[in-house]
């Protein structure tokens, strides 16, 4: 395969998916995850992009390590939703995260419609849970003080992700 040069003789160099940052950026990336904890895997440094990310590794979301990650799942999940439906609030990096289903070419959001509102209602029984809910999954802002709401939210998720299932 013949190589490819770029100007001035210098050699072309393949350039990575995305762009992680510096070395010093992932090292102060990796410090904002928190120290690795015991039974846990090896924290990734995507989940540094996202306030519900460092929130799992931190530990804040739960001791064990499977249910804080279901925790984090639904919460990503929901987010998800979020942007589908209002994607005008969104930064567009964010929609290119949610593929087209198989042999589509468009994204099918009435789907997503459906489930923001069935789980919105299901979480707006208590105003403070679901205020916690969007502003940590969908607007990545931490509030310290509302960490026990966002537990709460995202265990009540999690029970209509059930009820969901138990229903299809």
């Amino acid at each position: 395969m013949p190589r490819k040069y770029v100007r001035r003789g210098r050699q072309a160099v393949e350039k990575p998916k995305y762009d992680m940052g510096t070395p010093e950026l992932r090292i102060k990336r990796l410090a904002a995850l928190g120290p690795q904890r015991q039974g846990w895997p090896a924290p990734d440094l995507s989940y540094s992009e996202s306030a519900l990310g460092c929130l799992l590794w931190q530990g804040y979301l739960h001791p064990d390590y499977s249910h804080a990650k279901a925790m984090h799942d639904v919460g990503v999940q929901f987010a998800g939703w979020m942007i589908l439906v209002h994607p005008k609030l969104h930064a567009q990096g964010t929609l290119g995260q949610f593929q087209p289903k198989e042999g589509s070419e468009e994204i099918d959001t009435t789907e997503a419609e459906a489930n923001l509102r069935d789980a919105s209602e299901y979480l707006k029984k208590e105003r403070a849970v679901y205020d916690a809910v969007v502003n940590t999954c969908v607007y990545n802002r931490i509030n310290h003080d509302k960490v026990s709401k966002l537990r709460t939210g995202l265990c009540r998720l999690m029970e209509w992700h059930k009820a969901q299932r138990k229903a299809a």
